[in-house]
């Protein structure tokens, strides 16, 4: 059976081995169950034309200004960079389903796929367009809908983003949504999609993960240079405004007062990160303060194993991969407090729920988590423990999808 996909991102969104792995594990896992998969994506940062990757077809065409319509380091906080970055996403949005459309329809007419796929609700319209003129089944995947729940409450932010909601109203064969805590089902339901075509899942996670030879954290501090003895506070969240690590930053240097023997590493990327650089530098905190960029798996894998405490301040999706990853680590978890999160971490069991309003009690919050073994060790444990009982193997959520696919065809 062949499925095509199409895709805004390219499989690897931010190069090989980084960032979400949801995109490229479920097109290698159904290669691996017999499917022939093609995935058609922008030239990102590389050249047009086909390739085999992992037994993937892989199909990249170019766009007009490919290379200016990237703004992924766009410093959001000035007002005139702010407003290019929105003028490039919004000509790049435009693009995508012009020639995101014709690539994906010369493909279909050599390939005749059961299933054309969308990644994401910007690859939806031309996505649906091509399923519809070759009779193919539509299966749409939502990657979480930022706030866009919450902005549906609104009526101008309904005109903003008319045409998300407008993406999430067509008539797919099978809507499957990333359950990250955005409400991304409550809102297809209210939108009027029907329950049976609704898959409300969490993705899957390497249970490799962990790790607990105690040697990893001082191999870790050599390699970025932290003295020995530190404890490591880690945030893995995408440094852009939606995941809110200015939470985290700007709080820092009062944390550091009251905590002198920790560090922070900030392992990711975004278009905040020049501006939290600069904050930092002010602060006199710069080697207590460690941005890595965005890592690999091996180094993840390395960088979750030596920390001490994980925290994911974001408002809405905090129900993510990161946090699925440091469960599975058995980290010592500090997360705003919501009620999706709750379904995984238990507060003060396995893991520190926070309030939004408690917020500025942060430092204070981690001196006491961090200057008590017992409670780490009983919130690692618990995070640990809630990982193996709540969560799913990567492997077990692509058999599931494969079922799925199979019954659609």
């Amino acid at each position: 059976m062949k499925i095509l996909s199409l895709s805004y991102l390219n499989i690897w969104p931010h190069g090989e081995g980084k960032g979400i792995p949801s995109i490229f594990l479920l097109q290698k896992g159904l290669v691996d169950k017999g499917w022939e998969a093609h995935f058609v994506c922008p030239a990102w940062h590389s050249k047009p034309g086909q390739s085999l990757y992992y037994g993937i077809h892989m199909h990249r065409f170019g766009m007009p200004f490919i290379e200016s319509l990237q703004c992924d380091n766009a410093r959001l906080d000035k007002f005139f960079s702010h407003i290019k970055a929105s003028f490039f996403s919004n000509l790049a949005w435009l693009f995508f389903q012009i020639y995101g459309f014709l690539e994906l329809r010369r493909i279909a007419g050599k390939l005749r796929p059961e299933i054309i796929y969308s990644h994401d609700l910007t690859a939806a319209f031309p996505a649906w367009l091509v399923s519809r003129i070759f009779k193919a089944k539509f299966v749409l995947r939502v990657y979480g809908t930022r706030s866009l729940w919450w902005q549906y409450q609104k009526f101008l932010a309904r005109i903003k983003e008319c045409r998300d909601f407008l993406a999430l109203r067509l008539p797919a064969d099978c809507l499957i949504i990333t359950k990250d805590g955005t409400n991304a089902d409550v809102l297809a339901r209210r939108l009027g999609v029907k329950e049976e075509k609704i898959r409300h899942w969490r993705n899957g996670v390497d249970f490799s993960l962990y790790d607990p030879d105690p040697g990893i954290g001082e191999m870790v501090k050599r390699e970025l240079g932290i003295p020995p003895g530190k404890k490591i506070i880690l945030s893995t969240s995408r440094i852009i405004a939606f995941y809110r690590v200015d939470r985290l930053v700007f709080r820092l240097p009062e944390i550091f007062r009251l905590n002198p023997d920790c560090v922070c590493v900030i392992a990711s990327g975004g278009q905040d990160k020049n501006r939290f650089e600069e904050f930092v530098a002010k602060n006199n905190i710069s080697d207590k303060v460690f941005f890595s960029g965005m890592v690999d798996k091996p180094a993840l894998k390395k960088l979750l194993n030596a920390a001490d405490v994980f925290i994911n301040l974001t408002s809405y999706s905090n129900c993510n991969n990161s946090l699925f990853e440091a469960m599975v680590a058995g980290k010592c978890i500090v997360a705003l407090d919501n009620p999706n999160i709750r379904e995984l971490i238990v507060h003060r069991e396995s893991g520190y729920l926070l309030k939004e309003e408690e917020l500025d009690d942060l430092p204070r919050i981690m001196r006491d988590i961090l200057s008590d073994t017992d409670v780490m060790n009983r919130l690692k444990d618990g995070a640990r423990n809630a990982a193996l009982s709540k969560l799913w193997s990567w492997q077990a959520r692509i058999d599931e999808e494969d079922k799925l696919l199979r019954g659609l065809v």
